[in-house]
């Protein structure tokens, strides 16, 4: 076997007028530029799998595990929200009128607010 001194002295004697720096550099380059190439086609063949649907399980559409005042509506508008939407923290205390179901506030002639998530998603099941 041939020690890496003589090994760098074989190269040097092909390429007597190049510096070592020259082909230490050359060397890393293409290293690095092999190495790149190799994980640019395994990118290719890498399985992707696609992202699973989920579904959200909303509560009973008959009100809480209370029963208590699930949906608020005001006495001069024509839709109802959930409790703790932002358009049922506008409505003035002595305008609130509360529903126990989802049902009972239609039946009442009332629309679900777009503005409360969840609640225009209740209204297709």
């Amino acid at each position: 076997m041939h020690s890496v001194r003589e090994i760098g002295e074989n190269i040097k004697s092909w390429i007597p007028d190049v510096p070592i720096v020259v082909i230490f550099i050359a060397t890393i380059t293409a290293v690095a530029f092999t190495a790149f190439s190799i994980g640019w086609i395994a990118r290719g063949q890498a399985e992707i799998s696609p992202i699973p649907k989920q579904t959200i399980t909303l509560p009973p559409a008959t009100g809480d595990s209370n029963g208590a005042n699930l949906y608020v509506s005001s006495q001069h508008s024509d839709v109802f929200h959930y409790r703790w939407c932002s358009g049922a923290k506008r409505i003035n205390t002595e305008n609130k009128v509360y529903y126990q179901s989802f049902k009972e506030a239609v039946s009442d002639g009332l629309k679900p607010a777009s503005n409360c998530p969840g609640l225009e998603v209740r209204e297709n099941q």
